[in-house]
């Protein structure tokens, strides 16, 4: 049977207290509610599996009998695994067609990691789509979470706006250093972390052992990923400071020359 105090205990422990409840909330408390019959207040549930009250959070959710609840804790888990899926394909798909973009807009060696990342990240999105399919788990985007002024929100808006324009210097610091966040801190590396243990309780020990190989090599990617925008960013600053600050573009695309 699934405890989600010990689900929430795992991710503080990997992310430390703050972050941890962060993705609990997303994983954890919002899915449970979701699936419950009655309506509850996720931050409610979220309140009970830091205090390690599973027996109240079952009693909540309608889990009397050892049946319903190993029934109920089968769901629970293959939607958090699709919401995962969903949010993590999601993410890789837009941060790639922003990659693109970026490496469109700008020349040299800058473009060439920017098209680098930017095939990476369509090959990481299609490894998660395959993985679903194997699973037999349905993925939609519309499965995940797009809250104001959250992370899907802004890279929707960073797409949108990018397929229209190119971005001039300082604004291309900014979505450098946001990208770099997103690679090094947030999105699809934590959804990885999640869907491992996760994965265990509905796959073979021979099937985990494969799958989680690849999961933590999409990881490393992403790290990779924080590394090579850090090396842009210093270029670009470096260029910027030689030329006085000064933006020279030529076809509307940024010098990185």
């Amino acid at each position: 049977m699934m405890s989600p105090s010990k689900a929430y205990r795992l991710l503080t422990e990997l992310y430390g207290n703050e972050r941890g409840r962060l993705v609990a909330e997303l994983v954890i408390s919002k899915p449970l509610a979701a699936l419950a019959k009655s309506r509850i207040d996720p931050n409610q549930l979220l309140k009970l599996a830091e205090k390690g009250k599973d027996a109240e959070i079952l009693r909540m959710l309608g889990l009397f009998g050892f049946e319903a609840e190993a029934e109920k804790t089968t769901a629970d888990m293959s939607a958090v695994i699709s919401e995962a899926l969903s949010c993590a394909i999601l993410i890789e798909e837009l941060t790639s067609n922003i990659y693109k973009r970026l490496a469109d807009c700008a020349g040299g060696v800058t473009s060439i990691a920017f098209t680098y990342i930017a095939s990476e990240s369509s090959t990481h999105a299609d490894i998660f789509g395959f993985i679903a399919k194997d699973l037999g788990i349905d993925v939609d985007e519309n499965k995940c979470p797009v809250e104001p002024g959250g992370l899907m929100e802004q890279l929707k808006k960073m797409n949108r706006k990018l397929s229209e324009e190119c971005p001039r210097r300082t604004e291309l610091f900014n979505i450098l250093r946001f990208l770099a966040s997103l690679e090094e801190h947030v999105g699809e590396e934590d959804y990885t972390r999640i869907l491992i243990p996760a994965l265990r309780t509905v796959m073979s020990k021979k099937d985990i052992d494969v799958y989680e190989t690849i999961l933590e090599s999409i990881i490393r990617d992403e790290e990779n990923h924080a590394t090579i925008l850090q090396r842009v960013y210093e270029r670009l600053s470096s260029l910027s400071q030689s030329t006085g600050h000064s933006e020279r573009q030529t076809s509307n695309r940024v010098d990185t020359t």
